[in-house]
C-alpha cells in the first residue's frame, strides 16, 4: 500500500448515484440521487458534510461505506479504488459510526458477540488475541471489560454510545463516517460523541466524514466543508472561509437559518 503523503487518504471522482423507482406497475423511474461530488480527505482531517433533508448526505455515506453499491465515479483510497481492495482491508480503512444506537446495536447479542464478529469475519487473529483487542478497544472508550459479558439492554445510554463507538473502532479503521443521528442526541450525549472523536482523531489521526447542519459545531470541528442540494455539490472548501466569507445561496441561507434558529431537521 503507497502511503506517498501525496496521495490522499481518500480521494472521490466524479460520484454519482442513480436508483430506479417504482412509478406505476410495470414502469421504474430513475432518479439521480447524487452527482459530480468530488474532494478529497488526508488522514487527520475532519469534511463535514451539510445541507438541507434529502440533499444526498446520507446516500453518500452509504456509497462511502459500501462501495458495492453500483455508482459512477470512483472512491481512491491511497490512489487505489476502494473496490480494488480485499473485504477486510476495507473495513479497516472506512467503518460507519451509527449514533443511533439503538437500531444500530442487536440487543439480543452479548457486547463480546458484536465486538468480536468483525474481528472473526476480517482478521486471522487468535481467540486470545480477539478477547485482548476487545478489552483494549473497551478501556479505550471508557468501558469496563466486565460489559462484555453484558447484552446492550442493560446499558445506560451512555455506555451504548461507548459501545457504538467500540464497534465501529475495533477494526482500527482510518475514517471514520458518521451519521446525521448525532444531532438527534441529547446535548450530553452529543458532547460526549464529539469529545471522542476530537480524542480519537488527535490520538489516532483518524479522518472523519461526518454529517452536520449545526453551523456552531461545523466552524469547531470542520477543516472542510461539502455542501450538498438535491444530491448536487454546491459549495466545497476550507470551512471557516466558505462559513465566513458564503459565496453560494445555499450556504448563505443554511448560514441565515441556523443563526435565526430555524434549524434544518438533520435528514433521516
Amino acid at each position: 500500500m503507497n502511503q506517498n503523503k501525496h496521495i490522499p487518504l481518500l480521494q472521490v471522482k466524479n460520484l454519482g448515484l442513480i436508483i430506479k423507482n417504482r412509478k406505476y406497475l410495470f414502469f421504474r423511474k430513475k432518479v439521480e440521487i447524487l452527482k459530480d461530488i468530488n474532494f478529497t480527505l488526508e488522514k487527520g482531517q475532519t469534511l463535514v458534510l451539510t445541507g438541507d433533508a434529502g440533499s444526498g448526505k446520507s446516500s453518500l455515506l452509504h456509497i462511502l461505506n459500501n462501495p458495492d453499491i453500483p455508482h459512477t465515479g470512483e472512491v481512491l483510497v491511497y490512489g487505489k479504488p476502494l473496490n480494488d481492495y480485499e473485504r477486510r482491508d476495507r473495513v479497516g480503512f472506512i467503518r460507519l459510526l451509527s449514533s443511533d444506537y439503538n437500531n444500530a446495536i442487536n440487543p439480543h447479542k452479548r457486547v463480546n458477540f458484536i465486538l468480536e464478529q468483525p474481528l472473526k469475519i476480517n482478521t486471522d487473529y487468535s481467540t486470545v488475541q480477539r478477547d485482548y483487542r476487545i478489552d483494549r478497544i473497551l478501556e479505550y472508550v471508557g468501558l469496563s471489560s466486565s460489559v462484555k459479558y453484558s447484552h446492550p439492554g442493560f446499558l445506560t445510554s451512555n455506555q451504548m454510545l461507548r459501545l457504538a463507538f467500540a464497534r465501529a473502532l475495533v477494526m482500527e479503521p482510518e475514517i471514520l463516517l458518521v451519521d446525521s443521528n448525532i444531532e438527534k442526541l441529547d446535548a450530553q450525549l452529543r458532547s460526549h460523541c464529539l469529545n471522542m472523536l476530537l480524542d480519537c482523531q488527535e490520538e489516532k489521526e483518524t479522518a472523519l466524514v461526518i454529517c452536520l447542519n449545526d453551523i456552531g459545531l461545523i466552524k469547531h470541528i470542520a477543516d472542510n466543508i461539502l455542501v450538498l442540494s438535491q444530491g448536487r455539490q454546491e459549495d466545497y472548501g476550507n470551512a471557516k472561509f466558505i462559513i465566513s466569507k458564503p459565496e453560494k445561496e445555499i450556504t448563505k441561507r443554511l448560514i441565515q437559518d441556523y443563526n435565526n434558529e430555524y434549524r434544518i431537521r438533520p435528514e433521516r
